[in-house]
């Protein structure tokens, strides 16, 4: 993968993997890509409209997810994983389980 990118892991329910892993395929979108989307989404837009201190908590029993985070994300999420004190995996969670609420997935 590119310098650019690091590699993280969250973990999620099984259901919520089968709807992430369908929209990918009917979109045609890697993880990859959909994860920027996400992350861009959450940056650019949700942060500005909604209250910051709303995180959610993965799933314990979840499958682990890999994903290949761009730098400027991850550079935010561990900003707010500081300002937070919290896992970074909470902030991509969150990030997720917000998308998924806000689209249909």
């Amino acid at each position: 993968m590119k310098t650019d990118r690091s590699l993280r892991q969250i973990k999620i329910n099984y259901e919520l993997y089968v709807r992430v892993k369908q929209y990918c395929i009917i979109k045609q979108f890697t993880l990859t890509d959909l994860y920027d989307h996400i992350l861009e989404w959450y940056f650019s837009e949700h942060l500005i409209s909604e209250n910051l201190a709303i995180f959610h908590a993965s799933h314990k029993g979840g499958k682990r997810l890999s994903l290949w985070i761009k730098q400027k994300h991850l550079h935010k999420i561990i900003t707010l994983s500081k300002t937070y004190d919290i896992s970074n995996a909470r902030v991509i969670y969150t990030a997720l389980i917000l998308y998924v609420t806000h689209h249909t997935i």
